[in-house]
């Protein structure tokens, strides 16, 4: 877990690399940018915060297909890949 870190800056898409991961928090940063299409790899993925840091653009629809118990992306200036966030979501 890294929030509330101050990080800031783009999330690196070197970790959809992670594949074992199975919960990220990168929450309550400054980051920005897209959320990285290369997430959809991580099929071990369970958790993963991203609420309130500067992110923009859409939700990858490889990340959608996860279908994650738990992903909380409020706070930010992003939608679903279809312009609306899934009510599963």
């Amino acid at each position: 877990m890294v929030n509330r870190n101050k990080l800031s800056g783009k999330i690196p898409p070197e970790l959809g690399n992670l594949g074992n991961l199975r919960s990220m928090d990168l929450s309550d940063n400054q980051l920005e940018g897209n959320i990285p299409v290369s997430f959809g790899n991580l099929k071990s993925l369970k958790f993963l915060w991203l609420q309130n840091n500067k992110l923009t653009g859409s939700i990858p629809k490889e990340v959608i297909d996860l279908h994650l118990p738990v992903f909380n992306v409020s706070g930010n200036h992003i939608h679903g890949a279809d312009g609306n966030i899934p009510m599963k979501f």
